[in-house]
């Protein structure tokens, strides 16, 4: 019987921190989540993610230098005092500036962590599912399918809101609908980093003119596979909301509307002839007011909306960089190519040894 210990590293699209968390996983299939911790990009870091500079070849491996000179420098203050424990592997996500369908970047440079922490690092998760046709995310389907397996339903409510679906046939996992980003840009309008619980947004009404020109705009209309690129996100999607006339607080209100919409429809595209659980993660689920309202529309179709502790709340992207390293190193599948659209089941990422 083997134990590993495996360091998870993930930037998301909400631009709130880098996330690390060290986990156990051993080959009777129990894991356990150790330690975790959060640690904030610096104002100009977070800056420069936010506004990358696709026109200038130079800037942009500047940045991911300074991206992966920050990533290291927190795995090492991380492992500080737990350097009792030997960890198998660095396993990082990178940060993602541009993904469509046939291409993803993410920023990392997996050589230069490796040599600074001094320990494996495996990344560029998603560039084997794309060789293999498919769309190279979800990639949180494996976690949800192996290691939460018992709920119906997985969505993790992060810079973009996406789901897993798993019923006794289909198995289906994509991104729904933009999510945090837009949330947290609409309240830095108000000089605030997000809206705390919601409230801003519970003081609003929803736009339905907007909600109606949001609601029709062709990704929602697609078949999965699908994914969301968030430069698109932040441009044209975006572009509607600030174009409206509304108030922060209409358009916080009518993004609500949107997200629990959207989710709504999922569901009921995969409904579940029973009554039915949800696991909800990500940072929106801390947004009391999304919650709720999210909440009284899964009870109209039998789906029990359960939180997790905070800690599961705001690490499972992390555990799930941590478990894709695991498989790798298993060399075991590591992405469900059902839900990417890749043509057969392998085992992704790049590992380089310092």
């Amino acid at each position: 019987m083997e134990l590993q210990y495996i360091v998870g590293v993930m930037s998301g699209s909400s631009l709130d921190g880098v996330d690390v968390c060290l986990c156990s996983f051993h080959d009777t299939g129990k894991w356990e989540l150790l330690k975790s911790k959060v640690y904030d990009f610096p104002a100009s870091l977070a800056n420069a993610l936010r506004n990358v500079p696709f026109h200038d070849v130079r800037l942009m491996h500047q940045l991911e230098v300074s991206f992966t000179d920050f990533c290291g420098q927190t795995v090492l203050q991380f492992l500080e005092d737990i350097r009792d424990i030997k960890i198998a592997a660095i396993a990082t996500h990178g940060h993602t500036i541009l993904h469509q369908p046939g291409y993803s970047i993410q920023l990392t440079n997996g050589a230069r962590l490796a040599t600074t922490v001094g320990l494996p690092v495996i990344c560029d998760f998603r560039q084997g599912d794309i060789a293999l046709g498919g769309q190279g995310t979800p990639l949180a389907a494996t976690v949800d399918q192996q290691l939460f397996g018992e709920y119906a339903y997985a969505l993790n409510l992060g810079g973009i809101a996406n789901i897993s679906i798993q019923m006794d046939v289909t198995k289906q996992a994509y991104d729904v609908v933009p999510c945090n980003q837009i949330l947290n840009a609409l309240s830095s309008e108000l000089s605030k980093p997000f809206d705390y619980g919601g409230q801003i947004a519970s003081t609003g009404k929803c736009n339905t003119t907007l909600l109606s020109s949001l609601s029709e705009l062709d990704y929602f209309h697609k078949s999965v596979p699908k994914s969301l690129d968030n430069t698109w996100v932040m441009g044209p999607f975006y572009d509607i909301i600030k174009k409206n006339g509304s108030s922060i607080s209409d358009k916080l209100s009518t993004m609500i509307h949107l997200i629990v919409d959207q989710i709504i429809l999922a569901i009921k595209a995969n409904q579940i002839p029973h009554q039915a659980r949800m696991l909800v993660t990500g940072g929106g689920a801390f947004n009391t007011f999304l919650i709720e309202q999210l909440r009284i529309e899964l009870v109209k179709i039998a789906v029990d909306l359960e939180l997790p502790s905070p800690e599961i709340i705001d690490f499972k992207e992390s555990i799930l960089m941590a478990y894709l390293g695991y498989l790798r190193l298993q060399h075991k599948p590591n992405i469900v190519h059902q839900a990417t659209g890749a043509e057969r089941a392998h085992s992704g990422g790049a590992i380089y040894i310092p």
